[in-house]
């Protein structure tokens, strides 16, 4: 887990109380969390839950079942 920012690395087998628990490790560096972002090694996009969607789910379900995965991207390269 990047401490910078609220990203969940290659971490979509985590648990909801798992990733809760990793951004309150996280939250004394970053002044807002509206998203957690869930990226792999190479920090591409696997998906997207918002913090209340997170806070709401069912105690230890997958986090794979809360993230939405159709997330629609930007080309940053045009």
């Amino acid at each position: 887990v990047d401490v910078r920012d609220p990203n969940l690395h290659d971490r979509a087998n985590l648990t909801t109380d798992e990733a809760l628990e990793r951004l309150r490790l996280q939250a004394p560096n970053t002044e807002t969390i509206y998203y957690v972002y869930v990226v792999d090694d190479q920090r591409r996009l696997k998906g997207v839950v918002s913090l209340r969607d997170l806070v709401l789910a069912r105690r230890g379900s997958p986090l794979s079942e809360v993230i939405e995965t159709n997330v629609p991207l930007m080309d940053s390269s045009q």
